[in-house]
């Protein structure tokens, strides 16, 4: 609360009451289902058994197919709360949510994830980035791969997964990434991730799509030697 003396016609002051404007909190809350049929809702989609699909042909996109089955998708009960950015116009707001975010995503990853991607990410990225480590005179003490498919950071972050690497004196790079789709629908301000994957998405063989994602790891694999090295840099 502030107080605020103000002069009167007789010039007698006068006190004042004023409450402090009330701050935006980065985080709300709300449950998986509720923020799942939001948005739903922006898409021109619904919900059906937790996953957002056309309302004409009741089926998931293909490239949420696409997503899921090359990265894994994140184990979120339907009532369970979680939490949100306050705003999605205010970078501010975002950047303080993100972190919260990011821990509530990193405890909810599947079981036992056997996607593509995390299946073979962590020797295929660490073979690749230990020379690069050493260069700066550090050492990899160990890869791991997170997706975030199913949560806001997919939906309002644009990213879709991120690998954490661990040197031996206990400091982490995070790359972020996101994997583009030919018909992906994210909104425009989901452009924040660090590398970007793309794969061209044949209706007629989504159920192979592992086996066809890992000839295009190679790509992926230098992007994020990339990255990481000019994280070390700085």
């Amino acid at each position: 609360m502030t107080i605020k003396l103000l002069n009167n016609k007789n010039n007698n002051l006068r006190i004042v009451e004023l409450n402090n404007p009330k701050k935006e909190t980065p985080i709300v809350k709300k449950t998986y289902h509720k923020y799942l049929e939001e948005m739903a809702k922006k898409r021109g989609l619904i919900v059906k058994g937790g996953r957002m699909v056309n309302p004409y042909t009741k089926k998931i996109s293909d490239g949420n197919l696409c997503e899921e089955s090359i990265l894994g998708r994140c184990k979120i009960n339907k009532f369970e709360m979680v939490p949100v950015p306050s705003s999605n116009l205010n970078n501010i707001v975002r950047e303080k949510a993100k972190k919260e975010i990011f821990e509530f995503v990193k405890k909810h990853q599947p079981d036992n994830n056997k996607s593509a991607l995390a299946s073979q990410i962590r020797s295929f990225i660490q073979k690749e980035i230990e020379p690069i480590a050493k260069k700066y005179h550090q050492n990899i003490e160990r890869v791991d791969f997170y997706t975030a498919v199913g949560s806001p950071l997919d939906y309002q972050y644009g990213i879709d997964g991120w690998i954490e690497i661990k040197n031996n004196k206990g400091h982490i790079k995070k790359i972020t990434f996101d994997l583009k789709t030919g018909n992906s629908q994210k909104a425009a301000y989901n452009q924040q991730a660090d590398v970007l994957l793309n794969v061209d998405v044949d209706n007629r063989k989504i159920k192979s799509l592992p086996k066809e994602t890992l000839t295009q790891m190679f790509n992926f694999r230098d992007k994020i030697s990339a990255v990481y090295e000019d994280k070390l840099k700085y």
